[in-house]
């Protein structure tokens, strides 16, 4: 819901029989009475591949509009001064962010978001992207602008686990840490944490600049909620590896669980982040798929920001997202490095977490 001139506009997430997820807008003077306006905006849902992670799925939730870089919503002014909808990375305006949740027959598939531009009570999409390369465990985002302007969203961390283990457990779900979406060189959303967490760090370590060996478990960084910043450069065809959440070293000397977030630098084509979830868990029950998506590494640098919240990740790398969830059962918290080929550590800082409540939180009133 928004502000438009003297007015309120508002969006629905939905979807249309046979076509595609859609967003239906409303219109009100006094935010009591609200009038149906219609679709803002189609999505074809028998486009693409209904298995990639970039499929529209055929329902929108939790739609998400806003004015990405300098502009208003609606304002629709481009470089000519004739209110026309410039293309993306023409004219003063940034583009128009439309965020949504693609589901499908009770599956809920990934967080995507078109770049566009909105006038005149419709919507003029340009390019469609991936939000977060973990798919559903960042699932129906949602954002406001706060009193310094920033674009601020946080999103649902669904359960990697069984019904059961959740009943059990007595919880599911979590939310996100918040993080600030600004609109980077390529007209896309770049995310990171909020700088408020940076409040909870305690306990800083600082290593590099080095280069980096075949695997070290890093000495005096450990435990199972980290904050991790590390600035690398990797040379083409080589591979990077950060393993967290790792257990004392079983047979071959390899952690029998471990989480491991890798960047592979191809000689050709984009380099790909990479979460690797095969040996996070002991517990087969668990989700342990595998996450990935490109990210864009200009000169072969990279800044990578890891933060762990026991069994939430949250990663950053070059401004790309990839959040998911893992369920070690042997409580490992060693911090591992590696790297094949030529990989330099500029710098790695390492801090542990405190808990943001300060005591006890009790579940029901």
């Amino acid at each position: 819901m928004w502000r438009e001139g003297s007015g309120w506009r508002q969006l629905v997430g939905s979807g249309i029989r046979g076509r595609g997820g859609t967003a239906f807008l409303y219109g009100s003077d006094d935010l009591r009475n609200w009038e149906y306006i219609g679709p803002l905006f189609i999505g074809d849902a028998s486009a693409g591949d209904p298995a990639a992670t970039d499929w529209e799925g055929t329902m929108w939730e939790c739609v998400d509009l806003f004015r990405a870089g300098p502009g208003v919503l609606g304002e629709t002014a481009g470089p000519r001064g004739d209110g026309g909808a410039a293309p993306l990375g023409e004219g003063s305006a940034g583009p128009d962010v439309l965020v949504f949740s693609a589901w499908d027959d009770g599956d809920t598939r990934h967080p995507l978001y078109w770049t566009g531009r909105y006038s005149g009570d419709s919507y003029t999409p340009w390019q469609l992207r991936r939000l977060d390369y973990g798919g559903r465990y960042f699932y129906a985002p949602q954002s406001f602008a706060d009193d310094a302007g920033r674009r601020v969203m946080f999103g649902w961390l669904q359960e990697g686990r069984t019904d059961e283990a959740m009943v059990e457990a007595g919880w599911s779900g979590v939310m996100s840490l918040p993080r600030v979406a600004t609109l980077d060189a390529e007209g896309e959303l770049a995310f990171a944490p909020a700088p408020e967490i940076e409040r909870l760090r305690r306990d800083h370590v600082q290593i590099g600049p080095r280069m980096v060996g075949g695997s070290e478990v890093l000495a005096g960084v450990a435990g199972n909620q980290l904050d991790l910043e590390l600035d690398l450069e990797v040379e083409p065809g080589s591979v990077f590896r950060l393993g967290i959440l790792g257990s004392a070293p079983g047979s071959g000397g390899r952690a029998a669980e471990e989480t491991v977030i890798e960047i592979r630098r191809h000689d050709v084509g984009d380099p790909v982040l990479r979460l690797d979830r095969f040996r996070s868990s002991l517990d087969p029950s668990v989700d342990t798929e595998e996450k990935s998506g490109p990210v864009v590494m200009s000169g072969g640098r990279l800044h990578l920001r890891v933060l762990v919240d026991r069994s939430a990740v949250e990663i950053f790398a070059n401004g790309k997202a990839l959040t998911a969830r893992v369920y070690p059962t042997l409580g490992g918290t060693s911090v591992r490095l590696s790297a094949e080929g030529a990989v330099r550590l500029l710098q790695l800082d390492a801090w542990r977490m405190e808990g943001i409540f300060g005591g006890p939180r009790p579940l029901f009133p």
